[in-house]
């Protein structure tokens, strides 16, 4: 089978993301699984061609009157150790992202960071981590979106300091779901059928003809389970008022995540708020 470690990311772990973002990532594997190509993301780089000089690569921009606040742009879907396959999927890596914390921590000119989402989350692996990273980060943080900040990306967004969100933005889709693809029916179409021989009852759980027990879906819920509860638990300690209602995998717009206490405030644009951060203006609203 063609990409084993990416179907088993897939289809064989829990995720926090958007169904049709998921659904996505599921379209373009599945489509170069069969040999389809996928076209080369400008400006991509992996470890082998990232320049050499770190200098050179800005892990962030720099906003504010004069240059005081750090940027850091969340795009796209969240996961750990992408691959470029991953990456042309338009991922997001959780060490890039911790790299630029870091960075902006250690730059004196530095005093406040924002993260500005447009994701839809991704999956659970290298979350929870980024996000306590991101709760004990020594300077002041502000989370903001003006598009999408779902699942992880709003786990990642709960643990700022203070979350921004335009009126017309979504926000919020707390849960886990784990998304096997059963394909037994499809391979005995094809006059395929699994003989497997395996050692270890949840072995091989995920396999391309290879059924489900009862045991396997209870293990796997419980997995699914245990991540749902460090996400609501993060959450939760962060934002006190979020009720169990508003954390049923729904999102919700400026207004109504500001009343459910998923965010502070709603602000215009990006640039409305690095001026209010700034005080250059007052034009954030309550």
């Amino acid at each position: 089978m063609k990409f084993p470690r990416l179907f088993e990311k897939v289809f064989c772990q829990p995720w926090a993301i958007q169904p049709a973002a998921h659904s996505a990532v599921r379209s373009v594997l599945l489509q170069r699984m069969n040999g389809a190509s996928s076209p080369v993301k400008v400006g991509m780089v992996d470890d082998d061609t990232a320049p050499a000089d770190e200098e050179a690569w800005t892990p962030y921009f720099k906003a504010g009157n004069r240059g005081e606040i750090a940027v850091i742009e969340i795009d796209g879907y969240i996961g750990s150790h992408l691959s470029m396959i991953e990456q042309f999927c338009g991922g997001c890596d959780v060490a890039a992202l911790r790299m630029a914390v870091d960075q902006a921590e250690a730059d004196a000119s530095i005093e406040r960071i924002l993260f500005s989402f447009n994701s839809p989350g991704g999956t659970i692996t290298g979350v929870p981590e980024l996000a306590a990273r991101i709760k004990a980060s020594g300077k002041p943080t502000v989370a903001f979106t003006d598009s999408l900040c779902a699942s992880a990306a709003y786990w990642l967004a709960s643990q700022c300091d203070e979350i921004w969100v335009t009126p017309s933005s979504d926000t919020g889709s707390i849960g886990v779901y784990l998304a096997l693809l059963d394909e037994t029916a499809a391979m005995q179409m094809e006059g395929l059928k699994l003989e497997l021989f395996q050692a270890g009852e949840h072995k091989a759980i995920g396999m391309p003809g290879r059924p489900l027990t009862q045991s396997d879906r209870e293990m796997l819920q419980a997995s699914v389970d245990k991540s749902y509860g460090w996400f609501t638990s993060a959450v939760t300690s962060a934002r006190p008022g979020v009720t169990p209602e508003t954390m049923q995998g729904q999102t919700f717009d400026g207004d109504d995540a500001v009343a459910r206490g998923l965010a502070d405030g709603t602000v215009d644009s990006l640039n409305s708020l690095l001026n209010a951060l700034a005080g250059l203006t007052s034009e954030k609203t309550q």
